[in-house]
């Protein structure tokens, strides 16, 4: 018997291709003004099905002094600015302003930022150093903590990574943050503490004779300011 003899055939298979399928490039990339930008969004969920009045006037004026160095925006509570600020921030990426950074008080809210980033089919990164940030492509959302601390994760000196556009949402509660950020506490135990005092203690005298004694007392209801 002689050997086997094995033959495969293939038959051609042909698929029709659904070009219907393949993703246009997004308007939502070009845009500048935000309401249009919104318009544009491909992805959103669909609960952002239209702006509230609120919105869209806040942008609309915004829009008109988007080239202003620094605009403050008071929006009431449960008005939708976490939306308007992304919508801000995505306008000045398309412009050409980035990095844009949005910046919330905690890293709860932080997250909560992204959520509803997400949810608008807006690309977001959450660390300073991601390329999509650097390039453009992405939105940085961080918290207060992170931007102002001794230890940046933005650099310092050459290695500075810059900022755009910067969002700070509840502004009084970031500046409360950079207050204690940058403020050094010593109980009047510690040994930097007498030095500190020794050095300023002519200036203190100068401002109160009487409080600078109450200070060496460690009157605990006195304070004095190092000018």
């Amino acid at each position: 018997m002689g050997p086997a003899h094995l033959r495969l055939s293939a038959q051609a298979c042909t698929m029709p291709l659904d070009f219907s399928k393949i993703a246009a490039p997004s308007n939502a990339d070009t845009l500048v003004k935000p309401r249009e930008i919104f318009a544009a969004l491909p992805k959103k969920d669909p609960k952002y099905n239209y702006l509230r009045d609120v919105q869209a006037e806040v942008l609309e004026q915004w829009h008109a002094r988007r080239d202003a160095v620094d605009t403050r925006l008071k929006m009431n509570t449960g008005g939708g600015k976490t939306l308007v600020g992304l919508l801000i921030l995505k306008s000045c990426l398309n412009e050409g302003k980035g990095p844009a950074v949005y910046v919330a008080p905690t890293p709860y809210l932080a997250s909560q930022v992204v959520a509803e980033a997400r949810a608008l089919g807006l690309a977001v990164e959450d660390d300073p150093r991601a390329s999509a940030v650097g390039r453009g492509k992405a939105i940085l959302v961080t918290h207060v903590h992170v931007l102002l601390n001794g230890k940046s994760k933005f650099g310092v000196g050459k290695q500075e990574i810059p900022i755009g556009s910067l969002v700070l949402d509840d502004a009084h509660a970031c500046l409360s943050t950079a207050e204690q950020q940058f403020t050094l506490r010593l109980t009047s135990k510690h040994p930097c503490y007498g030095e500190l005092l020794q050095l300023f203690r002519s200036d203190l005298e100068a401002q109160s004779s009487m409080g600078i004694l109450d200070v060496e007392q460690e009157d605990p209801t006195k304070l004095m300011l190092v000018p």
